[in-house]
């Protein structure tokens, strides 16, 4: 009998603990050298639309920093995917080089 109870404890203690797993929004703010005006911010506003995960109504472009601020779920993506998606788009994102296929397509102001 004791077996039970200690089995329905650990039990009620594992749904307890896989309960804690929410999403949880994080912020990250990333350096992008080139991002100049609204059309750069439209490029990749774009690009971070096709992720998942990311906060759309919460992106902050900085055009006198050259700096994005992304709200995203971590347990959804990662700053890595928010960089790569910024790099797809044709820009340098912190230490993540731009894609070649996005930076051929970018238009001059943002280059």
């Amino acid at each position: 009998m004791k077996s039970w109870i200690h089995i329905l404890a650990i039990l009620v203690l594992l749904a307890g603990l896989v309960s804690c797993r929410r999403e949880r929004p994080r912020v990250v703010t990333v350096f992008v050298p080139g991002l100049n005006g609204e059309k750069c911010a439209e490029i990749i506003s774009k690009s971070l639309a096709t992720a998942d995960g990311i906060k759309m109504n919460t992106l902050q472009f900085d055009f006198e920093k050259q700096e994005v601020t992304v709200e995203y779920e971590s347990m959804r993506t990662a700053v890595k995917n928010v960089e790569h998606f910024i790099a797809k788009a044709g820009f340098d994102a912190n230490t993540v080089p731009a894609y070649k296929e996005g930076l051929e397509k970018l238009p001059e102001e943002c280059k």
